[in-house]
């Protein structure tokens, strides 16, 4: 135990190391086992560079860094740290949990991997470690034939292989142990993509769900040979072809290439170094091929054709056009604030996971009512963008009126004239309405912080309508509005021009006339229809 001031997180805050705690832990998520292999990581790490992945003066330092930075390679630290490694730990420390290894199993797999590799790739001259019986030519989750029939293909080569270095000059040995280690860093070493720190999506639209999870590519292998199949062992690996050794005659060249060049390819979630891989000629099965760069992916199902099983290499070209796409978690201080994109409403209020595509520059805002917009432009992915909105000062409004009206803004009802009505400072449109003494009359008007404003609104005086009809049974409208059958005596209107017209109900013959109300003054409007 520490000192809670120099190590260890306070009481009631965190409870833990934070130098070794997972995103999750600290952010106060469930947690799972994948959070403990976070911490071992971190542990591991320390033990072969000498440094914490993340490290500073203080706690606020030290989470911040473990939930938006990423620690340095291994390799930048400690040049002994073999790349496997490295690889290895990185992906063990990646901030999603989805991206780590999902269990103890998987991680140990990768390490052993890496152990295995190494032991094929001695010094010349030197006899190499024999193989286990399971071999390095094919991944967990094949078929038991398939994987009878590649151990024992294995197992010839190893033997032609050790022939070969007992007989052979120094060249062609160092020419086999280069093809054994490609085999081995093809199918035994983790390999992961750059962006796979970033939670990726197929994008186009949102369809497709979650594109392929880079699992490790162990060599299946252990004293007791390949994993009985559902085995946990079998289960975690991920499910690749049969790769054929270099030169092997049964197969055939596979090549993949990317538009725009220089794009990352996976062969059922194994990266193929180089885009290019050689399938034994009687594979039926179909493959799933993933090409990738740092803003683009694309996913495309192969399988051997004819023209390849009958010798004919293949070469083909992915174009990488589906954006990758990120969320970002976005919160406003307050919340609620409705989330713009690019000046466009996305229909999301803070806080939100909003999907971006994790190249190019976007303009975010965040607008509240009676705060000011916040606006941010991001370029690449963020990961977490928090809003800060502040507050429009405020001031009062007050309007007279000689009868009752109602004060809108935008629609919405704010009052009544003669109250004190609090507006954010600024310019406002209003609407000041009396339904049934037909006014409607709009006013612009500007709030100023901290003070009241009393503005003439220009309300129009009050005349007066009577309207009649022979014979009564019509119907009396104003300005297409109906107000009822008359006599209509003396009805209060503001003063303005005014649309009257009746109906005769028994024949629906309609008359109308056009009047002006007066200030202080009475409007007669008499209808005749013939019977």
């Amino acid at each position: 135990a520490k000192n809670p001031q120099t190590n260890l997180t306070h009481d009631g805050v965190l409870i833990g190391t934070p130098n070794y705690m997972s995103p999750e832990q600290i952010m106060g998520k469930a947690l799972d086992g994948r959070s403990d292999l976070f911490s071992l990581a971190a542990v591991l790490y320390e033990m072969l560079t000498g440094e914490r992945p993340f490290s500073g003066d203080s706690v606020t330092t030290i989470i911040y860094r473990i939930l938006h930075e990423q620690p340095k390679e291994p390799r930048a630290l400690n040049a002994q740290v073999p790349p496997a490694i490295s690889e290895v730990l990185m992906r063990a420390l990646a901030k999603d949990p989805a991206r780590r290894f999902q269990t103890g199993g998987d991680l140990a797999q990768a390490l052993q991997g890496f152990s295995i590799s190494a032991a094929t790739a001695g010094k010349p001259g030197e006899e190499r470690a024999r193989p286990p019986a399971g071999g390095s030519a094919m991944l967990a989750g094949g078929a038991s034939d398939k994987a009878r029939s590649v151990r024992e293909g294995t197992a010839a080569r190893w033997r032609m292989h050790r022939e070969v270095t007992s007989t052979r000059g120094e060249a062609l040995r160092a020419r086999i142990r280069v093809a054994l280690i490609l085999v081995g860093a093809a199918t035994a070493v983790l390999l992961l993509p750059g962006s796979t720190t970033i939670d990726d999506r197929w994008g186009r639209g949102g369809a497709g769900g979650e594109p392929p999870f880079y699992r490790t590519a162990g060599i299946v292998s252990s004293p007791g040979g390949l994993p009985a199949q559902g085995s946990p062992a079998s289960r975690a690996a991920a499910v690749a072809p049969a790769v054929a050794l270099p030169g092997d005659a049964d197969s055939v060249t596979v090549t993949w290439r990317t538009s725009p060049p220089g794009g990352r390819i996976y062969l059922d979630d194994v990266e193929i170094p180089s885009g290019v891989a050689r399938i034994p000629r009687n594979d039926a099965a179909s493959h799933a091929v993933v090409a990738e760069n740092d803003c683009f992916i694309e996913k495309v199902s192969w399988k051997m054709g004819r023209a390849d099983a009958g010798g004919k290499d293949e070469a083909h070209t992915i174009e990488l056009k589906t954006r990758k796409v990120a969320a970002t978690a976005i919160s406003s201080t307050p919340t609620g604030a409705r989330i713009l994109l690019d000046g466009r409403e996305t229909g999301l209020t803070a806080p939100a996971q909003l999907p971006l595509s994790v190249c190019g520059t976007h303009t975010l805002t965040g607008r509240l009512e009676g705060y000011r917009d916040e606006v941010r432009k991001i370029e690449g992915h963020v990961p977490t963008l928090s809003l800060q909105l502040s507050r429009i000062p405020e001031g009062l409004l007050k309007i007279s009126s000689p009868y009752p009206v109602e004060i809108l803004e935008k629609g919405k009802r704010l009052g009544r004239g003669g109250e004190s009505l609090k507006l954010t400072a600024g310019k406002h449109t209003l609407i000041i309405r009396n339904e049934e003494l037909f006014v409607e009359k709009t006013l612009e008007v500007e709030v100023q912080p901290e003070r009241t404003i009393s503005p003439d609104a220009g309300l129009p005086g009050m005349g007066t309508l009577t309207v009649l009809a022979s014979p009564s049974n019509c119907n009396i409208f104003i300005n297409d509005r109906e107000i009822g059958a008359p006599p209509i005596n003396d009805r209060q209107l503001a003063a303005g021009t005014y649309v009257i017209r009746a109906v005769y109900l028994p024949t629906g013959e309609a008359k109308e006339v056009t009047v002006t109300i007066a200030t202080g003054r009475g409007e007669r409007v008499p209808f005749r229809f013939n019977q």
